[in-house]
């Protein structure tokens, strides 16, 4: 790690587990666990922190979150679970993320069972609450993250969750270079897409032969009756 170059303007999001920084926070001081944790980012290459958080601990995290954000760190929150929130729920969090000064709201299909249907009430239901920068992290499961992360930003998102062959956890994501090909199409732009695949090449596709990640008919069971990924590589 410490060979690694980075680039000077290169800008890092890190991701955290809202169930993590409520349980080291308890009983003690919000901001003086957000100091201890996250250092002045004029000191780092990290610009956003994203909060990955089940409906339920949303009240809790979001005082925590906002303790980031004065920090001068760029914050977003990833809503998991998100097929299955209702109305309320999502105008409830909306409502808290406002309060609290949120940048950006996130919306995580975290089983992989969103069609573009449930996906664009859902974008809806956000806009209707929510003016601020909107993003969709879906999975892959049903083999739809695609289509559903373009209807997303059709409709009012306007940030996409993408990985290289769509390396993640199980069934895995978007994929980069199919994004940047969609791109292409609707924005009637190029991009240099040689060095990406030069990188697949070189590193990615041996990576997703060892890890094996991507879809497979267990996955799309997951998908198809809402169940996480978790249970099926268990």
């Amino acid at each position: 790690v410490k060979s690694l170059k980075i680039p000077k303007n290169l800008k890092i999001a890190v991701m955290v587990n809202a169930s993590e920084l409520i349980k080291y926070s308890n009983n003690k001081n919000n901001l003086a666990v957000v100091k201890n944790l996250f250092k002045n980012p004029k000191e780092n290459k990290i610009k956003l922190v994203r909060i990955a958080s089940h409906y339920s601990e949303i009240s809790k995290v979001m005082p925590l979150a906002s303790k980031i954000k004065s920090l001068g760190y760029k914050v977003a929150i990833n809503l998991m679970q998100s097929s299955d929130r209702t109305n309320s729920e999502i105008e409830e969090f909306c409502r808290l993320a406002k309060k609290f000064k949120i940048d950006v709201l996130y919306f995580a299909d975290s089983t992989g069972s969103l069609n573009k249907d449930h996906t664009i009430k859902i974008v809806n239901s956000l806009k209707n609450n929510w003016k601020g920068d909107l993003g969709i992290h879906a999975h892959d499961n049903m083999d739809k993250a695609m289509e559903n992360s373009m209807r997303a930003l059709e409709n009012g998102a306007n940030w996409i969750d993408s990985t290289v062959l769509g390396m993640g956890r199980g069934p895995g994501n978007v994929k980069t270079e199919n994004l940047i090909l969609e791109f292409e199409k609707k924005y009637k732009r190029k991009f240099n897409y040689l060095n990406l695949l030069k990188l697949i090449d070189k590193e990615f596709s041996q990576m997703k032969i060892k890890y094996g990640w991507g879809s497979n008919p267990y996955y799309y069971l997951s998908g198809l009756y809402g169940i996480h990924p978790s249970f099926i590589q268990g």
